[in-house]
């Protein structure tokens, strides 16, 4: 009876293992970090922040007068409701806000584009060593399932993949351009990986 109770016990025992086992093949990892904590991208944004520091600095400028004006504008918005919820001027108050937040935008996108194209461009070109990156990181961890960091309640340090998957790319990758070529848009390279090859069967064959 010892012998088949103690058998028994090693048996329940099996799942629990099995379970531990998937445990360790699942981590974390958080991919807009190790772009961004990449050598390559570190280095070339500093490259763009020295090449375009007068446009950067008209961009920052004037993006703190125009949050400061929006911010003014909400702010009495909301102070006019806690007065009165039916104010009929709150209406017009809500466009003018809504059409300051539209001009904003744009105009602060025409003031980002000189830096801001070489910035996607820099990006992009990380983005490109990313899929390989984390392919062999969790080869060299035997991870066999990543999840990013708000899809789950908690997980050990020791689980987060995310400086494995920068020191493959400084591996991989230790340098990058940021100069555009001509004709590049953003989001040209990842479009041109997506699109599937052409059918070989559908080629007219010539006798």
């Amino acid at each position: 009876m010892t012998k088949f109770l103690a058998a028994s016990a090693a048996l329940m025992m099996v799942p629990n293992l099995a379970a531990a086992q998937v445990a360790q093949g699942v981590a974390t990892a958080n991919f807009d970090r190790a772009i961004e904590s990449s050598a390559a991208y570190g280095s070339a944004i500093k490259q763009v922040e020295a090449s375009y520091k007068p446009q950067i600095d008209a961009f920052s400028a004037r993006k703190k007068v125009l949050d400061a004006e929006l911010n003014a504008l909400v702010v009495k918005y909301q102070a006019d409701a806690k007065v009165n919820p039916n104010n009929p001027a709150l209406k017009t108050q809500e466009t003018t806000i809504r059409a300051k937040q539209t001009a904003a935008q744009s105009e602060l996108g025409n003031l980002s584009t000189p830096f801001g194209r070489p910035i996607a461009y820099v990006r992009e070109q990380v983005e490109a060593r990313l899929e390989a990156a984390i392919k062999s990181a969790m080869k060299k961890k035997n991870i066999g399932i990543i999840l990013t960091p708000d899809a789950i309640m908690a997980i050990a340090p020791g689980n987060d993949l995310t400086g494995d998957i920068v020191s493959e790319l400084n591996l991989t990758l230790p340098t990058v351009g940021i100069t555009p070529p001509a004709g590049w848009q953003p989001g040209q390279q990842q479009a041109a990986a997506n699109t599937p090859p052409a059918n070989p069967g559908n080629t007219p064959q010539g006798r």
